[in-house]
């Protein structure tokens, strides 16, 4: 059985990943922007390891900003 917390680690998964689609790769086409953020109350439920996944699968980075309590992705430059 499915705790309360991986199923609101599931559904903040699927919003991370839509997110990504709707958003991110679109903003990245159209505008060339390298920087996204996203504020953690919509994330709070996710670990470490699904932050790292999602960054390496999308080739960014991710940090805490402490000021304005968001993740900041950003894309991996290509030299």
């Amino acid at each position: 059985m499915t705790s309360d917390y991986e199923k609101l680690r599931e559904k903040q998964l699927e919003f991370l990943d839509n997110w990504n689609q709707s958003f991110v790769i679109p903003v990245r086409k159209e505008k060339g922007h390298c920087n996204f953020s996203l504020n953690i109350r919509y994330i709070y439920a996710l670990r470490i390891d699904d932050l790292t996944f999602f960054a390496n699968q999308n080739k960014m980075t991710f940090e805490f900003e402490h000021f304005m309590d968001e993740i900041i992705f950003r894309d991996i430059k290509r030299g």
